[in-house]
């Protein structure tokens, strides 16, 4: 039977607390998100509770970190077929990007609503990413797109796409999967 549990360091705190026939509360904080992350320095948070009876526990939590990040979770915890139903929803700063844009810098923030049912894969997640407002900027070539507007519609694996910015003097609007 557990009742508490509980790790602490300079670098990590976890603390488990309540009995596995009825429901956990778990929190969790790790001093600096940039030792996994580079590009998210600063702690992270992140409190859970975690619903029993084992056969089909549920899951409610959330996660929080200085440099933008702020999810809430909900769902089933993955049953014995592998199964889960979960929903997340917050938002997230869209320099995570940058290890992916090479020299550009993309700034500004998305936000999420996304619900993943069945076996984990990106066929069975579903919602939109939405992001207003931000910016990209190709140092190389002095191009800079703002206000940048991106909407991504996810389902069945395919992510529909609409983007809208200014680029200088004029336009730029593309759509499509």
């Amino acid at each position: 039977t557990l009742e508490k549990a509980n790790i602490d360091n300079r670098a990590l705190a976890v603390a488990i607390d309540g009995a596995l026939s009825e429901a956990l509360d778990v929190n969790l904080r790790l001093t600096n998100l940039a030792m996994i992350v580079p590009a998210l320095p600063g702690p992270l948070t992140a409190e859970a509770r975690v619903q029993t009876p084992l056969d089909a526990p549920s899951l409610t939590g959330s996660i929080s970190t200085t440099s933008g990040i702020r999810v809430l979770l909900d769902g089933q915890v993955p049953g014995a077929d592998g199964a889960i139903q979960a929903n997340a929803q917050g938002q997230a700063p869209l320099a995570l990007a940058s290890a992916f844009l090479a020299n550009r810098v993309l700034t500004g923030n998305a936000g999420f609503d996304l619900t993943l049912q069945g076996q984990p894969s990106l066929a069975n997640v579903r919602g939109t990413i939405q992001a207003e407002n931000a910016r990209l900027f190709d140092p190389s070539t002095n191009l800079e797109i703002a206000p940048l507007s991106m909407t991504a519609h996810l389902s069945g694996g395919v992510a529909a796409l609409q983007v809208q910015g200014s680029v200088n003097a004029g336009k730029l609007q593309a759509d499509g999967t």
